[in-house]
């Protein structure tokens, strides 16, 4: 049949028409292969600065401190009220828990004042070897370092520097 086409030139070109109407319809049906959207973006941030998630507890942090800061404005400008609201133990108790407070106050000036008395159990003789102990000790762990005499490379320094100045500067 191919071979019938060929010969009818009208069968031929409605054969071409027809081909050429097919890759028409393909072309602009097909997708494209390059995409030329926007380019996908996280919902959260991968910035240090700007993630959302990374300042949620600071922001938690100031929103608490908020509400307590209004919190002590609306005591302020309430005065005393709010004093004078709030239950008082009996007196009985407030001897009690002041009694407990002396006693601790007392425990606590005991063990200063023995913190304070208290001698070295650590004698002076014993310091000498353990010196000793620690410096040969030092020398073995400390990694060899060419000895240099540090003075001698000042000096060098120094008069190399001075000479570049000496260099430097301007004949007039």
């Amino acid at each position: 049949m191919w071979n019938l086409i060929s010969i009818n030139p009208i069968c031929q070109r409605k054969k071409i028409v027809n081909d050429q109407e097919k890759l028409l319809s393909k072309i602009t049906n097909t997708k494209s292969r390059v995409d030329t959207s926007a380019p996908w973006r996280p919902s959260h941030s991968l910035s240090k600065w700007n993630n959302k998630y990374a300042h949620a507890e600071e922001n938690k942090i100031v929103y608490e401190n908020n509400i307590l800061l209004n919190k002590m404005v609306n005591i302020q400008k309430q005065g005393n009220k709010s004093l004078i609201s709030m239950p008082q133990l009996p007196k009985s108790q407030q001897m009690t828990k002041r009694i407990q407070i002396e006693k601790l106050q007392q425990e606590n000036q005991q063990l200063l004042d023995r913190l304070q008395t208290a001698q070295a159990t650590y004698s002076k003789q014993f310091w000498a070897p353990d010196d000793q102990r620690n410096q040969a000790y030092k020398q073995l762990h400390r990694p060899k370092v060419q000895q240099h005499d540090y003075s001698e490379l000042a000096r060098k320094q120094l008069g190399s520097r001075s000479a570049a100045r000496f260099n430097e500067i301007p004949d007039s």
